[in-house]
């Protein structure tokens, strides 16, 4: 650190950490062009140092996925989890700004100020990727640091409890906003429709969905019956499971 301190110091201005974050963050961006993701195996071997070793960032690691710099494949997990088990990666966002030359991009939204606001925060995410102003992974993105920021709300803490995937989570949000405003039950199609951006990617999801491969069924966390108001077979309604299992308490939302 204190050989490459003087070399750190426009990183660390430029992405307004210290300079060890900035240190991960500059190794990160080397490694993602031999391979598109780092994990801890690759990252270690190339510091030669033992993963142990990388315990003592965790805390770093932890802060950088929650500003918004790094991301992970299985955004359910993070820090070492998410180093060890599914690899990072620059935030896209931050690699075109470093490409054209440009400040480092704001993910500043006001986090809202009640459960109710940022449930809708996350519906009018979907509003922007279905009005293709965001990309699929824009939106993910942002649903996963808007998230994160927001384990303070007792809901989101309890859903943060369920280890949802990113897909998942995104679904879930829906539904949870589609049940409170009294709109749902949500339809399936219209909802991953307007959620990805890849038609292979939607397809094999709601495959995953119907077969009951998803956490969300498998923990009974939604509910899908069939549309019998659309003329066509293929269309199904998603809502909350409210039988036996009611994972939210929505009183909590007023």
């Amino acid at each position: 650190m204190e050989k490459v301190g003087p070399d750190l110091k426009p990183l660390s201005d430029y992405f307004n950490v210290p300079q060890k974050q900035a240190l991960i963050v500059s190794l990160v961006f080397a490694l993602n062009y031999d391979s598109y993701s780092v994990d801890i195996r690759n990252l270690s071997a190339y510091l030669e140092c033992t993963p142990m070793k990388l315990l003592e960032y965790s805390e770093d690691f932890d802060e950088l996925f929650n500003k918004g710099i790094l991301n992970g494949q299985d955004e359910s997990e993070k820090g070492m989890c998410m180093l060890s088990n599914s690899g990072i990666t620059i935030n896209e966002k931050i690699l075109e700004a470093i490409m054209k030359n440009k400040p480092m991009p704001s993910f500043g939204k006001e986090k809202p100020s009640s459960v109710i606001k940022l449930l809708e925060a996350f519906y009018l995410l979907g509003v922007e990727r279905d009005d293709e102003e965001i990309s699929t992974k824009e939106m993910f993105e942002i649903t996963d640091h808007l998230f994160h920021s927001s384990l303070d709300q007792p809901l989101i803490m309890k859903i943060n409890e369920f280890g949802l995937g990113i897909e998942d989570l995104t679904i879930y949000l829906y539904t949870i906003w589609k049940t409170v405003t009294g709109t749902g039950p949500a339809d399936l199609e219209r909802a991953t429709k307007g959620i990805f951006d890849d038609i292979p990617q939607k397809v094999e999801y709601v495959q995953k969905l119907l077969s009951k491969e998803s956490l969300l069924t498998e923990q009974d966390l939604v509910e899908i019956t069939d549309a019998d108001f659309f003329p066509r077979k293929d269309r199904y309604r998603l809502s909350v499971r409210q039988g036996n299992r009611q994972p939210v308490r929505f009183a909590s939302c007023h």
